[in-house]
């Protein structure tokens, strides 16, 4: 009987461990692998919101603008040097070297206040870069 219940904690440790070096690899490897650090909310006035006068203040004006706003809306007016990124699906080749290279913080917009995608897309980059991306309060209309 001690052997058959030594027999199976030994089986049971052997496929724990597969379990976990499995689990780590994944977790150093898969492309869409979760952030292991711990994020801000994306709630009103969390710390990732800024508003156009600290984008002015604070950096001067100078910042990687992204535009999460339709094509449409892109084509018909942006801010000056924005990047037109929808989601990490939509993220071009040239999008993903100027983000990855830029020296300056990255703000992402869309439509307004009621617009939700750019804090999508905010947290989405910074996920993938771990930088320091924010999201423009009021969205488009602030800049214009």
């Amino acid at each position: 009987m001690k052997k058959v219940i030594l027999s199976t904690l030994i089986q049971m440790a052997i496929v724990l461990g597969i379990s976990l070096a499995a689990a780590g690899c994944v977790s150093l490897f898969h492309p869409h692998k979760p952030s292991l650090k711990l994020t801000a909310p994306t709630a009103p006035g969390d710390r990732w919101e800024i508003t156009i006068d600290r984008v002015n203040s604070e950096f001067g004006g100078q910042v990687q603008w992204v535009d999460a706003r339709t094509s449409t809306d892109f084509e018909n007016g942006h801010a000056a040097g924005a990047i037109h990124v929808m989601g990490l699906d939509s993220l071009s080749p040239s999008a993903t070297e100027v983000l990855f290279t830029t020296q300056v913080p990255i703000v992402v917009y869309c439509d307004g206040a009621s617009c939700k995608k750019s804090r999508k897309v905010a947290g989405e980059l910074r996920e993938l870069m771990a930088k320091d991306v924010f999201y423009l309060k009021g969205g488009y209309e602030q800049i214009r």
